[in-house]
Parts: structure tokens; C-alpha cells; sequence
């Protein structure tokens, strides 16, 4: 069945991107109730910039080819598209608590109950509490680890800067509004602030590598040590100009990224 006018999400993410029809119509839609996708891209848009359903998708998109690419997790499949496609389903709620808040959604929720055993919805359950980048708790399964390096994706330093540009004018807008005004003093506080945080998150002391998922070690090897030279803080003349450069690309699209 195609997507109709009774199902705006839908119809508005599966334009946004070919990848992203293939991801709605061709497995969300296919593992899942049309109108619970539905139900759940709708409750996505309420999230903060930085955690809207490009983002999702996005991470429900890499889950899968992880997925497709070590046999033993295949018959976790459905089980890893619907942990990643709901992991940050509690953001609309609660920003810093959302893994919890989403944990515990999941075990309720009417379709999902219907779909799977509730063993199942464990599984689903703890790969939504664990996939945060600050989880400091016990290892994570094979399916846990799945979605938190899905979560991760391939480290791109001008991605991460915009969905942390876009998670700190989040706090303005939650002050002023949404789409509220900033003056150019408080777009540069928000790229610092954002640099900075990359800085901690990523650096080689970085606190995202302390529980960094296997099967993000196994793809992504060769980039994270790029991230980490790049955001090493020496001050040689190499990271002195890769920071100007980072921040100059922050300042010619934040307007841009905040009105996506």
C-alpha cells in the first residue's frame, strides 16, 4: 500500500530522501502498522533540531546495513530497526533523560505490545536506555551495541557540529520560542560552546571512546583516529587553522541549519 494523504509524515520523510522512502515503505512499513510509523514520525518532529527524523532515519538506515552485514545479528533484525527507529522517541519529553523516558515507553506501547513478546521489548528497551554516548553502565549486547554505533555513525566532524549548533540554539528557542532570534554575539557562543564540546566528546581523551560500541571499533577505525588527531588541543599550526576552518563552516550555515 502507498503512502496517502492520511499520512503526512510518511509522505514527507519519504520525499526528504531516496534512502529515506526505502527505509519507511520497504522495512518500517513492512515490519510495522503503517499508521503506528505514522504515530511515531509525527511524535519525532516534536523533538529538539538535532533529533528530529532526519537524524532517525538516518541511524535506522546504518542499523540495518550493520545488520545485513554480520549474519549473526540477522534474526535480531526487526528487534534492531525498531530499537533504532524509536531510540530517541523520548526527546520531545525530556532532552536529558530521553533514554530512560524511551526505555520505559517502549515496554507500554499498544503496537509494539501486540508485536512483540515482552522478552522482546527488554531487548528493545535496553538498546534505547544504552545508546547514549555518556552511558557509563554494564557492556552492552550485541544488539545494544548495534544501535549505539548506528547512533554514532561514521564520525563526521562537520555533522557533529551542526546537530550540536542546533541542540544548543534548542535552549533559546526553549527560553524565546521556536525560531526565535539570535544576535550574531550568541551564534558565536554557540559554535564556541559547540567546538568545545566536540573537543571534550571526541578528543583523544574524549569521553564518548570510553564505551565506544564494537561494532562502531569494527567500521569506523580509520575516522575516529582522524577526529581524534583533528581535534587534538596542541597548538600546532595544522589544528590552530583545522578549528578556524570548523568554525567558519558553523558561521556561513548555521542559519541555514536552524531554519531545516
Amino acid at each position: 500500500m502507498q503512502s496517502n494523504k492520511q499520512e503526512p509524515m510518511i509522505v514527507k520523510w519519504s520525499a526528504y530522501h531516496p534512502q529515506f522512502k526505502y527505509i519507511i515503505e520497504d522495512v518500517l512499513c513492512v515490519v510495522h502498522n503503517r499508521i503506528w510509523v505514522e504515530r511515531i514520525l509525527t511524535s519525532l518532529e516534536n523533538n529538539d533540531k538535532a533529533h528530529q527524523p532526519d537524524h532517525v532515519l538516518g541511524v535506522t538506515l546504518e542499523a540495518e546495513r550493520i545488520v545485513d552485514d554480520n549474519p549473526e545479528l540477522k534474526p535480531y533484525k526487526d528487534i534492531i530497526i525498531t530499537a533504532a527507529f524509536l531510540h530517541d522517541i523520548g526527546c520531545c519529553i525530556d532532552r536529558d533523560t530521553h533514554h530512560i523516558i524511551g526505555a520505559d515507553m517502549v515496554m507500554v506501547d499498544e503496537w509494539l505490545v501486540s508485536k512483540f513478546t515482552i522478552d522482546e521489548r527488554k531487548v528493545i528497551s535496553g538498546a534505547i536506555l544504552k545508546h547514549r554516548a555518556s552511558w557509563t553502565g554494564d557492556d552492552r549486547t550485541d544488539v545494544e551495541d548495534v544501535v549505539a554505533a548506528a547512533d554514532r555513525g561514521e564520525p563526521n566532524l562537520k555533522r557533529y557540529i551542526r546537530r550540536a549548533c542546533l541542540y544548543r540554539y534548542g535552549q533559546y528557542e526553549a527560553e524565546r520560542g521556536i525560531n526565535c532570534k539570535v544576535t550574531e554575539s550568541e551564534v558565536d557562543e554557540i559554535i564556541n560552546a559547540s567546538i568545545d564540546h566536540l573537543r571534550d566528546k571526541f578528543g583523544h581523551d574524549g569521553y564518548v571512546w570510553g564505551k565506544y560500541p564494537r561494532y562502531g571499533l569494527k567500521y569506523y577505525s580509520k575516522s575516529i583516529k582522524g577526529i581524534k588527531d583533528k581535534l587534538n588541543p596542541n597548538e600546532s599550526e595544522q589544528n590552530v587553522q583545522f578549528i578556524k576552518d570548523l568554525y567558519l563552516h558553523a558561521k556561513r550555515n548555521f542559519y541555514n541549519w536552524i531554519k531545516q
